[in-house]
């Protein structure tokens, strides 16, 4: 590096200070996961009930409710990371992402673990004929609201904010799926949670088009 740029460098950064981090970001995540689950939830009521009886199995059965609630919480981890990233930090990349993708490996282990010894007894009721193409478009209203909300930073790593965003836009179906539609751990991961996860993949691309610094 020549001297000029080096001196052109510290005059510009001789007067930089640490800034505090953007107000109401914990509130734009709030909000963004209220306004997804809402939407999903309105859109699979408009169409056919819930599975009857899942509250029943929700409190009897302990499995399946840790089953719901880690869900929750993976996909809240992947929001809050997804909107945080927006934002530039120092911090390596990896950790950033890490816990979240973390706390999805933990729920999907959670319900691979029900291929081998299922947490409710096989039942078809509640089936819905369209749950696969449910599961794969309904996070999409979500994934477009996280990246407008992600433009409005500035995010430096778009792809993977994107993936972040997507999987949790995606999941959000996935889950609710759990509770409106069949039990069958091998019905769950190839209709419900493999096409909502597949969002992932499209955010990564949407990010990486959307959120590149012009």
């Amino acid at each position: 590096m020549n001297s000029g740029r080096e001196e052109l460098i510290s005059a510009l950064s001789a007067d930089l200070r640490s800034i505090a981090r953007p107000a109401g970001r914990g509130i734009s995540v709030a909000l963004w996961l209220l306004g997804s689950a809402s939407f999903s939830v309105a859109f699979l009521l408009w169409e056919a009930p819930f599975r009857a009886g899942f509250v029943q199995q929700l409190t009897h059965t302990p499995r399946f409710l840790a089953e719901f609630v880690l869900g929750l919480v993976a996909i809240t981890c992947l929001g809050a990371a997804g909107l945080r990233l927006a934002i530039p930090d120092m911090g390596p990349l990896r950790r950033r992402i890490g816990w979240p993708l973390l706390a999805l490996a933990a729920w999907l282990g959670l319900m691979a673990y029900g291929l081998h010894d299922p947490s409710l007894p096989l039942s078809m009721a509640g089936k819905r004929p369209h749950c696969m193409l449910e599961s794969a478009l309904l996070g999409g209203p979500g994934l477009r609201w996280g990246l407008y909300l992600a433009r409005g930073c500035w995010p430096l790593h778009g792809a993977c904010t994107g993936l972040l965003l997507g999987l949790a836009a995606g999941a959000m179906p996935a889950l609710l799926m759990h509770v409106a539609c069949m039990y069958s751990p091998a019905h769950v991961f190839l209709y419900h949670l493999a096409p909502g996860l597949a969002l992932g993949v499209v955010g990564a691309l949407a990010g990486a088009w959307l959120l590149r610094i012009r």
